[in-house]
């Protein structure tokens, strides 16, 4: 979303829009800022996502390869 916006494809003026970053914003933020203060700084190079998304698809594995089914 935020390559959207830098590119101008969507505005954030629109009410819609802000309030659906927002939102995106508040869910994704607090996970993003606990893998932030483990990695060295990069300049402008954000790589928490990738590796938030590398955790999450991680534990989802060994949540099926190991989740006791009946």
């Amino acid at each position: 979303m935020t390559w959207l916006i830098s590119f101008n494809i969507i505005n954030t003026s629109n009410r819609f829009i802000f309030s659906m970053m927002n939102a995106l914003f508040r869910l994704c933020e607090p996970s993003l800022r606990l893998v932030r203060q483990y990695l060295p700084n990069l300049g402008a190079i954000d790589i928490s996502p990738v590796i938030v998304y590398l955790l999450l698809w991680f534990i989802k594995s060994l949540l099926i390869e190991y989740w006791p089914r009946y």
